[in-house]
């Protein structure tokens, strides 16, 4: 049962609020309306969910829970918000990391991550749940710094006048605007699912005075010309410029630093083709968290979305989680909707509003957004919170389909119906054999996540029309079903490691790895061999996903010239090798290995070594006391700072210094390891102690990932990358050596 969620389980029926999945939403005076009847927005902003319909490994936000595909993850999420009567998801149509970039080069798209987009359509029109989508990002790669250096600009503001990066936009526009699904044949121009065009995600221009109101008109107009059904809205924050009164609204009032953001919401609101106002508001982010702006912030923008004859939409929003209860995260949701709701209840502009973000179970925040299971930003239905914003859902249901008196009722659009696939399904399941508009594009189950695979102990193989289920080396079963074999405790037996320390001397050649074992996924993005800082030879050797030494070992048998593998368990990879030695390298945790160190200094390595025990030993206490699930991020931290005592501080002091400077992380990290080991045997501190570990071997040059140091590049990984050139596969030990 559980295999099937997200496929053929009966859905909720559709609220008010998912209703007139064949009419466009559209504008009368400040209120949405879809034919002739009221209609409110209760919904979230969603990340990184296009990658994920496209069937993305790994995502750098919200991370893809643990045996799920990106696809399945996408189904999950749009059956919450279904079940939960919400209609709108805002996501962004570029891609937000360049593993998966959209745009490879200009006028060069990723077909399977635009299918990525495509898949998230349909999956929302199916549910009655409509997309708010982003054209362009302000921050991340892809987006405006990209359009403007290929535009021959390194300064980010150029994105707004240049004019080949005003073309290079309005190119990236039209390329998804007149998109036609390659799923269910609807030209996107043509699709009512899409609720509306942001174009651009919080545009910033620093002391451009017009300049942001100007491109806004321009390229609405041009969105416009290309697509007369949906609405158009900026997606900035809604900041204003100095000399205002409406400026006191802004964060910190009258001292902001928001005067210079080139942001003027009346102005740049102000011209026909921007169909609605939209604002955001982060009191955290914005260094302003106190319930005196969240009033006066929106209170002064519901005035002026009055004065221009336009509906006003909160699209995204958010408050930091914090400890415990949270209660302070859910007093402010609970002001900012009751807010909107008052309004928009007294027949004002507000049209509803948009949380950041959801978290479907499983996923984890990565370690700069605070980690765990939802970070500082993340909403869990499990949380306090999640009640509030129900109660902001049902009282935008119970305000939409009233009547609106002298209205058109339809748009005269005809709306291309979707052809029904299911009689090529496989075995009767939903999401099997063919799908688009002539029903001949073949599904990848394995990649959908709607095969019925065994969740453990199975792989999946795409065939045209089908796929096939077989379990994997130690496990017997029809592949649907798979159950552990005695042979599973033998293929343990005949791996080993020689040695106390479990780091190989010589880890051998990599050796590619095979499809249909444990560890392999496909990718269709090709985002895996764009991984930061690898080869496309050492992403073949190693696995797609998450793996344990077990499932390493089965897939070493099954490939050719496979000995060994290397396995990282911070990352959960491995790499698999042949030609490695059966002996390792025990590790002096008081000296550095011949690789890093010169044996005629000793002096030199006395006082490095006494210097690292020094700094752990006054940052131990405080870093034992936190041994938690942010246990890495702790040690990530102190490397940080160790590396910045040593090259900053010491920098330009002489060359016996600047070997000092370079041997201190170095010695950092095993002392403290020694610390640590030394410390409890909680879980935690077993948590500790294994990345510890993989931080040690990355130091000593036993080929580890950079990526243990953080998705995105931090300035430490960029120091080790430096000091130990381009690395990519992992390490901590050689756990199997094939005996004989």
């Amino acid at each position: 049962m559980l295999a099937l969620a997200g496929l053929g389980v009966a859905r909720p029926a559709r609220t008010l609020l998912q209703e007139d999945m064949d009419e466009f939403v559209r504008v009368r005076g400040t209120q949405f309306v879809v034919g002739c009847k009221t209609w409110y927005a209760s919904g979230w902003n969603q990340w990184e969910a296009m990658e994920a319909g496209a069937g993305a490994l790994e995502l750098f936000g919200a991370s893809l829970p643990n045996k799920t595909t990106g696809p399945q993850l996408v189904r999950d999420v749009l059956d919450r918000a279904q079940a939960k009567g919400v209609n709108v998801v805002r996501a962004w149509a570029q891609a937000v990391t360049p593993n998966y970039a959209l745009e490879t080069a200009p006028g060069q798209y990723n077909e399977a991550v635009f299918q990525g987009l495509d898949y998230l359509l349909d999956e929302a029109r199916q549910r009655g749940i409509r997309l708010l989508l982003v054209l362009l990002d302000n921050w991340q790669p892809g987006g405006a710094d990209t359009l403007a250096n290929w535009a021959g600009s390194n300064v980010h503001e150029d994105f707004f006048s240049n004019a080949d990066a005003k073309r290079l936009y309005q190119a990236r526009a039209e390329a998804i605007v007149t998109r036609v699904n390659a799923i269910n044949g609807r030209s996107y121009s043509e699709d009512p699912t899409i609720f509306a065009w942001d174009l651009i995600n919080e545009p910033r221009c620093y002391r451009c005075g017009a300049t942001t109101a100007a491109w806004a008109s321009e390229m609405a107009a041009y969105v416009k010309s290309l697509d007369g059904n949906h609405l158009v809205t900026i997606g900035e924050e809604g900041f204003y410029p100095a000399g205002q009164a409406a400026s006191a609204a802004n964060p910190q009032g009258l001292q902001s630093w928001a005067f210079e953001e080139g942001q003027d919401f009346y102005a740049d609101h102000n011209d026909p083709n921007i169909d609605f106002t939209a604002i955001h508001l982060w009191p955290d982010n914005w260094l302003d968290k106190t319930t005196d702006f969240v009033e006066r912030w929106i209170a002064q923008h519901i005035q002026q979305a009055a004065s221009l004859g336009k509906p006003m939409l909160l699209e995204e929003f958010g408050v930091y989680r914090s400890s415990g209860a949270d209660t302070m995260r859910d007093q402010y949701y609970k002001l900012i909707y009751d807010l909107i709701q008052k309004d928009a209840e007294s027949g004002g502009p507000s049209g509803g509003a948009l949380f950041f973000q959801y978290y479907a179970p499983g996923q984890q925040a990565p370690s700069e957004e605070g980690g765990g299971i939802t970070g500082v930003f993340g909403v869990v239905e499990a949380d306090n919170t999640f009640p509030i914003i129900d109660a902001f859902t049902a009282s935008m249901a119970q305000l939409t389909g009233k009547s609106v008196s002298q209205c058109s009722a339809t748009s005269g659009v005809s709306v291309t119906a979707v052809r029904d696939c299911s009689y090529t399904q496989v075995n009767g399941r939903p999401g099997t054999g063919y799908e688009g508009p002539a029903c001949d594009v073949d599904i990848n189950e394995c990649v959908r996540g709607t095969s019925g695979c065994a969740i453990t102990g199975a792989a999946c193989t795409n065939s045209a029309g089908g796929y096939t289920c077989a379990c994997t080396l130690g496990y017997a079963g029809d592949g649907f079903s798979c159950n552990p074999t005695p042979t599973l405790d033998q293929l343990q037996l005949n791996y080993t490691t020689q040695g106390a320390a479990q780091l190989a001397c010589d880890e051998g050649q990599d050796v590619k790895y095979p499809t249909g074992v444990p560890g392999f996924a496909y990718d269709p993005t090709g985002g895996l061999s764009r991984a930061d800082g690898a080869s496309d030879a050492m992403v073949s050797s190693g696995s797609s996903i998450s793996v344990q030494p077990v499932d390493c070992m089965a897939a070493c048998n099954e490939a050719p010239g496979c000995t060994a593998f290397s396995y990282n368990p911070s990352l959960q990879k491995c790499f698999l090798k042949t030609g490695s030695s059966y002996n390792t390298c025990q590790i002096d945790l008081g000296r550095s290995p011949p690789s890093l160190w010169t044996p005629d200094e000793p002096s030199l390595a006395k006082a490095a070594s006494e210097t690292a025990e020094a700094v752990c030993k006054l940052l131990g206490e405080a870093a034992l006391a936190v041994l938690t699930d942010k246990a890495g991020e702790s040690i990530c931290e102190m490397l940080l700072l160790m590396s910045q005592l040593g090259l900053v501080e010491m920098k330009g002091k002489g060359e016996k210094m600047e070997r000092l400077a370079q041997s201190l992380a170095p010695h950092f990290i095993p002392v403290c390891t020694d610390l640590f080991a030394k410390s409890t045997t909680s879980s935690g501190s077993r948590l500790h102690r294994s990345i510890a570990s993989t931080l040690l071997d990355y130091v000593f040059g036993n080929r580890a990932a950079i990526s243990v140091f953080g998705k995105e590049k931090s300035r430490l990984s960029a120091l080790y990358e430096t000091a130990l050139g381009d690395i990519s596969d992992a390490s901590t030990q050689v756990d199997g050596t094939k005996k004989g």
